[in-house]
């Protein structure tokens, strides 16, 4: 991980490159046979930490792929991920006024194709005693999503169904 940290601009950068390759012998009935599996993977986070400003955020680009081969036969197979995370955090108001916002997208080609959004919304605020919030999220109203384990041996793909767009308004009250 390679790490630049600006001070008169506020915000840290991080790249994260990084590669992975496993080979494992293995033993089924009477044939031996290898399995192969290679990863690249390259992500940049983006974080700012303005103080006492209006406006922050943070940026999550990642980038990667795997590739899977044995010798049992001739055929190679690859599965691509790339994925974005942004938020950010709006103060218009000293401390009494918070509008975040949230989005991820992540998108899988090669073995298993899929695409996911997720669009979330925070507005929350203090008066007094009472603090506030009202939540949206998923606001794109993507259901399904597909989650990968990469093991030596195999490659496991399983979709899972998220909860739909939903809308949350909730206070508290603080006695003291």
């Amino acid at each position: 991980t390679l790490i630049k940290k600006f001070y008169s601009l506020p915000i840290t950068i991080k790249l994260e490159p990084e590669t992975f390759s496993n080979t494992n012998e293995n033993i089924n009935s009477e044939t031996s046979y290898q399995t192969k599996t290679k990863r690249w993977l390259l992500g940049l986070k983006v974080d700012s930490n303005f103080k006492d400003k209006v406006f922050n955020f943070y940026l999550y680009p990642k980038y990667t792929k795997f590739d899977f081969e044995n010798t049992l036969s001739a055929s190679k197979s690859s599965q691509e991920m790339m994925s974005w995370i942004v938020n950010t955090t709006i103060k218009p108001s000293k401390k009494a006024f918070f509008v975040d916002v949230g989005f991820r997208q992540v998108q899988f080609s090669g073995n298993v194709n899929s695409y996911f959004k997720d669009i979330n919304l925070k507005v929350s605020g203090k008066h007094k005693k009472i603090r506030w919030f009202l939540l949206a999220s998923n606001i794109s109203n993507d259901n399904e999503f597909i989650m990968q384990n990469i093991h030596p041996n195999y490659f496991a793909s399983n979709t899972s169904f998220v909860f739909g767009r939903f809308f949350k308004f909730g206070f508290e009250y603080r006695f003291n």
